[in-house]
């Protein structure tokens, strides 16, 4: 429990260092659920203001590494996954998004996201349609277009 404490504690940090220092890298590698939790101050959010929020510091994630490693996005998707069965209180949601790239002489570059997110962050998490299929699924995959392609 002490050492669970402590590593919640150094997320903690990296994420309030990151924020700070507007180091998106270091922000989303932090982890997701950490991020939420401090951005939000616990407070619950619809599930469509996450995927809001999610997709627009993926956008930048996207831009930085394409910017810095002279890359070119070529798409990715965010998978949701349910972790454990039964029914629950509480339902911890793996995140998982992963980005596809290419160099310049066509070569492919994937990149990976991972974290975790608690059910409980969601104040529609009982009645989202999105939330309701990922219940009923297990796993809701969602596609992460290239910035220039959204609305906006």
């Amino acid at each position: 429990m002490i050492q669970s404490e402590n590593q919640n504690n150094k997320a903690k940090e990296k994420i309030k260092t990151a924020w700070s220092e507007g180091d998106l890298l270091g922000l989303i590698s932090a982890g997701l659920d950490n991020f939420l939790s401090i951005l939000f101050n616990g407070t619950p959010i619809t599930f469509r203001r996450f995927l809001e929020d999610t997709s627009y510091y993926f956008d930048k994630y996207i831009q930085d590494i394409s910017c810095k490693e002279r890359l070119h996005y070529i798409g990715g998707k965010m998978t949701l996954g349910l972790e454990g069965n039964g029914p629950r209180e509480v339902t911890l949601i793996r995140l998982s998004a992963v980005f596809y790239f290419q160099t310049w002489d066509k070569k492919w570059i994937v990149k990976e996201k991972n974290g975790n997110v608690d059910s409980d962050r969601f104040s529609d998490w009982d009645t989202d349609a999105q939330c309701k299929e990922l219940r009923k699924a297990g796993k809701l995959e969602l596609s992460i277009e290239p910035p220039e392609d959204r609305e906006g």
